[in-house]
C-alpha cells in the first residue's frame, strides 16, 4: 500500500468501530516478515486479531477460518 501501512489502516478502522459502536471485526494479518516479539506486539497493538506467515498453506487458512467460525457460533475449538 503506497500511502499507509496495514498497521495504520487497521488502527484507523478500530477507532471507527469504537466511535460508531460497530461490533469488532476479526482482522488477520498476512505477513512475510519474521515475527519477533516486537513485530507481534505491533500487530496486536495496531488492532490485528491474529496473523498468518507467508507462504501460507491451505490447511493454515482452513484452520484459521474454522477457529473464528467457531468463536462466532460460541463453540470452543482447540485447532491451534
Amino acid at each position: 500500500m503506497p500511502k499507509k501501512s496495514g498497521h495504520e489502516i487497521v488502527s484507523t478502522y478500530r477507532e471507527y468501530e469504537a466511535k460508531t459502536g460497530k461490533v469488532k471485526m476479526d482482522i488477520i494479518a498476512l505477513t512475510a516478515f519474521g515475527l519477533d516479539d516486537t513485530f507481534k506486539e505491533k500487530l496486536i497493538n495496531s488492532g490485528f486479531t491474529n496473523y498468518l506467515m507467508k507462504p501460507v498453506k491451505k490447511e493454515q487458512i482452513y484452520k484459521m477460518v474454522i477457529q473464528y467460525a467457531h468463536e462466532l457460533s460460541g463453540e470452543e475449538t482447540t485447532l491451534f
